[in-house]
């Protein structure tokens, strides 16, 4: 009988802990509480479920729970997109699931 090793649960919270080890300058932890939540929603998540569609659910999320503006969302954006571009290098995942997950930073100009 043949073994399958193709398909290999591995878990958010575990790559995300590889990757602060390889990477402890990552810019993922900058935004502390996004990152908790990040790690309490994702990170029993197998990395090939996380797509497109759950992280633009969370972030909608914790706009509504912390009144982020899209500048703040951007800003955790970059720092998770930071672990994602980690997960393609090491061959882990071959899409980023943040491709196309953009907030609009339009401002009202200020009145004169």
């Amino acid at each position: 009988m043949r073994e399958e090793n193709s398909l290999v649960t591995q878990y958010v919270g575990n790559l995300l802990r590889e990757h602060l080890i390889k990477c402890p300058d990552s810019k993922i932890t900058v935004r502390r509480n996004c990152f908790v939540s990040f790690c309490n929603h994702f990170g029993k998540f197998d990395i090939h479920q996380l797509n497109k569609e759950a992280l633009e659910n969370w972030f909608l999320k914790i706009k509504r729970e912390n009144n982020y503006t899209n500048r703040s969302l951007n800003a955790t954006r970059a720092g998770i997109n930071h672990f994602f571009k980690y997960l393609m290098s090491e061959n882990i995942i071959l899409r980023n699931p943040l491709d196309g997950v953009y907030f609009d930073e339009r401002r009202t100009p200020k009145k004169r």
